[in-house]
């Protein structure tokens, strides 16, 4: 084994840090058929490191990411626990994708009547109600209302609802994000809007009036493990799915 790595080293690019003598190496490839946005594949890898690094630092781990010239990630992980290898895969293949999507005027009757509107799916969302756990089914629209993904997020943050003494994760948009959100409230008074995170409904609040500034709250029911990873993912989006394809101790 320490002669095929030696071997391999040199076809890498990139740099990083010196690997610790044990840990797990793990050989990612990227979806690029399925990128949100173009770029060329130098690039988009960059991004996509940056983007891991930012996402292990949270977990405070400090791996090693190369990559080779089949344009896979190379990232050996230093020895861990178990938890943190899982958490560690994790950051690796939750996409971290937000959407916000509006809801059919009609969900509950097109739902009850088994109709579905053009351009729309039933998606599901679970809701604790006098602590059993409910799902509530939704008729929303299968594109992001406006445009609006979690690539116009500023920053995220938990925070803990006094009331409910639980956590919520807060998000900010970029300006251009902020005047979408408004033009799309502004528009949609008294209609339901589905917030989604990796294609799962999070929570479909009713929109009561015009918000501007770009400020978003998610509500669920979320421990502060949950909570404090999610809004790790929805700060530093992937912008190309990832797929672990190999892992090996080293």
């Amino acid at each position: 084994m320490s002669l095929l790595i030696l071997f391999l080293v040199p076809l890498f690019w990139g740099c990083s840090s010196k690997p610790s003598d044990r840990g797990t190496l793990l050989i990612v490839a990227l979806d690029t058929n399925n990128a949100s946005t173009p770029g060329h594949s130098s690039e988009l890898l960059a991004r996509t490191e940056e983007v891991l690094r930012k996402r292990f630092q949270s977990l405070g781990i400090r791996p090693s990411i190369e990559h080779d010239p089949q344009g896979r990630l190379w990232i050996r992980l230093p020895e861990r626990n178990g938890n943190d290898l899982v958490a560690a895969r994790r950051m690796i293949s939750a996409g971290g994708v937000l959407e916000l999507r509006l809801v059919h005027p009609q969900s509950r009757e097109y739902i009850e009547r088994e109709l579905r509107g053009e351009g729309h799916e039933v998606l599901h969302e679970t809701r604790e109600i006098e602590g059993q756990e409910v799902v509530v089914r939704h008729l929303v629209e299968n594109k992001p209302a406006n445009g609006i993904t979690g690539l116009y997020i500023e920053n995220a943050r938990v925070y803990e609802d006094p009331i409910r003494g639980a956590p919520d994760i807060h998000f900010s948009l970029n300006p251009e994000g902020a005047r979408l959100f408004a033009e799309l409230t502004q528009a949609n008074v008294g209609r339901q809007l589905a917030i989604l995170l990796n294609g799962e409904v999070y929570s479909a609040p009713l929109i009561t009036g015009p918000i501007t500034g770009g400020q978003v709250s998610i509500t669920g029911q979320f421990t502060h493990e949950d909570a404090s990873d999610l809004a790790t993912l929805l700060a530093n989006p992937l912008e190309v799915p990832l797929r672990i394809i190999e892992e090996q101790a080293y």
